[in-house]
C-alpha cells in the first residue's frame, strides 16, 4: 500500500478515536471544556473552564445579574426623546463667560475648593440659560456647612423667613435633603448646604438649577393650587436644561423615577408645598421631561404660566395641550421613564 496512504489512514484513525468537543458547545457544570480560564454565561449563570490534573471541566455555575436590554421599539422611544431634548440645547462655550456676569458666590471657610469651582461653572450655565430661567438679576449663591453662616449670609440679602433651617430634616448634617432660594423676584439668593471639606458635586446641580427653575415656571401665590407633580417636575426639568448648557447632550437626572411608576399622577397632584412623597418630585420630573420633549420647553412653560395666572387646572387642560387623553399620556410617559432607567 502506498506509504502516504498508510500515513493518512493512521492519522485519520487517531483523529476519529479522540472525543470531539465542539468549539461552540454550551457550558454545563462538569462538562469538558477547551481552554482553562475561559468563561461562558448560560441562562444567567457564569461558568469558568478550570483545570483539574490534566483534565479541563466547566465549574459550577455562578448566578449573574442579567444585563437589561431594550426591545428595538423601546430603544427608538428613548432615542426619540433624547434627540428631541438635545435639539433644545443651544451651542455655547461656557468657558467664555466672564465671572463678573454670573453673580456672587459666597463660600464658607472649610468648603472643598472643588465644590466652589463646580458652582462657578453652574453659575455660568445659569447665565447662558437666562432666556429660559428669566431671573431679574444674576443670583447670590451661598455655600456653607454651618447653620449660623448660611442664615447670616442669606439674611443680609433677603428678608424672607428661614427659621425652618436647622429644624427636622433641614439640618446641615442632612444637607443632601434640602436647599433653598429666596427673593426670586427682587434679589435671587440661593443657599446650598454642604459638607465640610468633602466633595458633593451632584447636590450642587440639583439645588441651583431646580430652585432657580421656580422663576421660569411662574411661581406665585397660585402655585399651591396646581398639581404638585407638575410644579416640582417641571422646575426640575428647567434645572436639567440649565445643567445641559455647554454639554454634548441633555443631562438627565437619575432620581429613581422608575421606582415611582406605580403611583398615579392623580395621587401626586396635591400642593407642591406638602413634601410627603419623594415620588411627587421624581416621577413628576420624568413625566415633565417627556412632555417637554414632545411639546417643547418654551411651549410647556407658557402652558404652566397660563395655569398660574388662572390658579386652577383640570385634566382637560392637559389633554388640550397634549392632544391626547390624560391617561394615555401618563401611560406613555411612564413607559419612557422605565425604558430610560435602563440606559447609562
Amino acid at each position: 500500500m502506498n506509504k502516504r496512504l498508510i500515513a493518512f489512514l493512521s492519522i485519520l484513525s487517531l483523529f476519529l478515536s479522540c472525543p470531539l468537543i465542539p468549539a461552540n458547545a454550551v457550558a454545563k457544570a462538569g462538562a469538558k471544556c477547551i481552554k482553562a480560564g475561559s468563561t461562558e454565561v448560560v441562562k444567567d449563570k457564569s461558568y469558568t473552564c478550570v483545570k483539574t490534573g490534566k483534565k479541563l471541566f466547566w465549574s459550577k455555575g455562578i448566578p449573574v445579574k442579567p444585563t437589561p436590554s431594550l426591545s428595538p421599539a423601546g430603544d427608538l422611544i428613548v432615542q426619540e426623546i433624547r434627540s428631541a431634548l438635545k435639539a433644545l440645547i443651544p451651542v455655547v462655550n461656557i468657558n467664555s463667560i466672564d465671572d463678573s456676569l454670573i453673580g456672587e458666590l459666597v463660600v464658607e471657610d472649610g468648603i472643598n475648593p472643588k465644590n466652589a469651582e463646580a458652582t462657578k461653572v453652574l453659575m455660568r450655565k445659569l447665565y447662558v440659560a437666562q432666556p429660559i430661567m428669566n431671573l431679574v438679576k444674576p443670583p447670590v449663591v451661598v455655600l456653607g456647612h454651618s447653620e449660623a453662616f448660611v442664615k447670616s449670609e442669606f439674611s443680609r440679602r433677603c428678608s424672607q423667613d428661614i427659621s425652618w433651617v436647622g429644624v427636622g430634616e433641614n439640618t446641615m448634617s442632612r444637607y443632601i435633603n434640602w436647599a433653598l432660594a429666596g427673593c426670586l423676584d427682587t434679589n435671587p439668593t440661593q443657599i446650598i448646604p454642604m459638607p465640610k471639606e468633602s466633595i458633593a458635586l451632584n447636590h450642587l446641580a440639583g439645588a441651583l438649577g431646580s430652585d432657580m427653575g421656580y422663576v421660569a415656571i411662574g411661581l406665585s401665590s397660585n402655585t399651591q393650587n396646581l398639581p404638585g407633580w407638575f410644579v416640582r417636575g417641571l422646575k426640575g426639568v428647567v434645572g436639567e436644561y440649565m445643567t445641559s448648557m455647554g454639554e454634548p447632550k441633555w443631562v438627565t437626572t437619575k432620581n429613581g423615577a422608575d421606582q415611582c411608576t406605580k403611583n398615579s399622577l392623580n395621587e401626586l397632584s396635591y400642593s407642591y408645598e406638602i413634601t410627603k412623597n419623594w415620588c411627587q418630585t421624581s416621577l413628576g420630573q420624568g413625566v415633565s421631561r417627556y412632555m417637554v420633549a414632545k411639546k417643547g420647553l418654551k411651549e410647556t412653560l407658557v402652558f404652566i404660566n397660563e395655569m398660574q395666572r388662572r390658579g386652577s387646572w383640570s385634566e382637560s387642560d392637559f389633554e388640550k395641550f397634549l392632544g391626547m387623553k390624560f391617561d394615555e399620556f401618563e401611560r406613555l410617559a411612564k413607559d419612557y421613564i422605565v425604558r430610560e432607567s435602563l440606559y447609562p
